[in-house]
């Protein structure tokens, strides 16, 4: 697939920077159009409408928003002042996961930021992050609170793949092409399926390399160990670290239920957990 629009969530956070240099390093590569989007959750300052001393609380809170907005326009103005390819920026309407759906549709890539630790309404982000991946459609690229500046010309020179040999490891695998055939070196790890029941119609490694060799991506299988008492998802960061990964793909199953997670358990500590950007597809 190529990558030509790629829609990047845009906030007021001290992520931001880093969060924009990955997005100009990707847009740049592939001479994608670059789409900020600002998205208010619009429910807010109505849920906090009431009075404190005699005054109304809701300017403040719609003082702040409109601060926030200036905050996170000037950022994304600042990032792509010299980028070389053509940008446009949007604010959503509604709640932030209603403005996702509906911008991020035809996109080719998303990419959004995991809130830092402690952060104020982090629940809430990580919630949105969830329904971005399950809801939204296109591959979702997850950048790690706390993440480096994107290293020019080309943050992704290691990538490694988590290969389940279902549907969404195979979605995962073909939205990661244009990324893995810049990368120097990539891992394609064998990994058992998330989720319950059986996967008989699961894809060997060997179909995924040879898949890869085709499309001109030399990869190399590496094995992977998880111990007794640990996790498919902690097994694959231990590796990712051993090995020097700048990017982790992963295709991961998911549901659409109000009060649980939407997303598998290996995907679950890949958010929680990865210090490295993590693309996933569902």
């Amino acid at each position: 697939m190529d990558i030509s629009a790629i829609i990047i969530h845009v906030d007021a956070s001290p992520q931001s920077a880093a969060r924009l240099s990955h997005a100009v390093a990707i847009a740049t590569a592939f001479h994608a159009t670059l789409i900020g989007l600002l998205s208010q959750n619009a429910d807010a300052p109505a849920g906090t409408d009431h009075h404190h001393n005699g005054k109304h609380v809701r300017s403040g809170i719609a003082a702040d928003l409109s601060a926030n907005c200036d905050a996170a326009r000037l950022a994304f103005d600042t990032a792509t002042e010299h980028l070389p390819v053509a940008v446009d920026w949007r604010v959503g309407e509604g709640t932030p996961i209603d403005a996702m759906h509906c911008e991020g549709r035809l996109a080719d890539l998303i990419i959004v930021g995991q809130p830092a630790p402690g952060e104020v309404g982090a629940s809430a982000t990580r919630r949105f992050i969830e329904l971005t991946i399950v809801g939204t459609g296109p591959p979702v690229l997850v950048l790690p609170a706390g993440g480096k500046i994107a290293a020019a010309p080309w943050p992704y020179a290691s990538a490694m793949v988590a290969w389940s040999g279902t549907r969404e490891s195979a979605r995962a695998l073909r939205s990661a092409l244009p990324f893995l055939r810049l990368a120097r070196r990539v891992n394609l790890v064998p990994c058992p399926p998330d989720g319950l029941g059986r996967h008989p119609g699961a894809a060997p490694p060997s179909y995924a390399m040879s898949w890869l060799s085709r499309h001109g991506v030399k990869a190399t299988l590496t094995e992977m160990t998880v111990h007794q008492s640990g996790s498919v998802g902690d097994a694959l960061l231990e590796l990712t670290a051993r090995r020097k990964a700048d990017l982790l793909v992963c295709g991961e199953y998911g549901r659409r239920v109000m009060r649980d997670n939407v997303l598998g358990s290996v995907a679950d500590t890949l958010l929680s957990k990865s210090p490295i950007p993590t693309l996933f597809a569902c």
